[in-house]
């Protein structure tokens, strides 16, 4: 794991995505979410929403996210 010195981020600019313990590898896909402005993810959720307007897969996936 490397981490930056940057105050207005998490830190964390790149993880291991794989483990290998022999007979058993695990794979994963880091998402960095320091790279999202979370309020105005909030706003553009919010307008939808108030407005009726159905969400779509990313603005789900946004929705799911955002408390992260």
């Amino acid at each position: 794991m490397t981490w930056t010195k940057d105050p207005n981020r998490a830190g964390i600019t790149d993880v291991t995505e794989s483990l290998n313990y022999g007979s058993i590898e695990y794979f994963t896909k880091a998402i960095y979410m320091d790279r999202y402005n979370g309020d105005q993810i909030f706003a553009d959720l919010t307008t939808k929403i108030r407005s009726g307007v159905k969400l779509n897969e990313l603005d789900q996936m946004h929705l799911a996210f955002l408390l992260l």
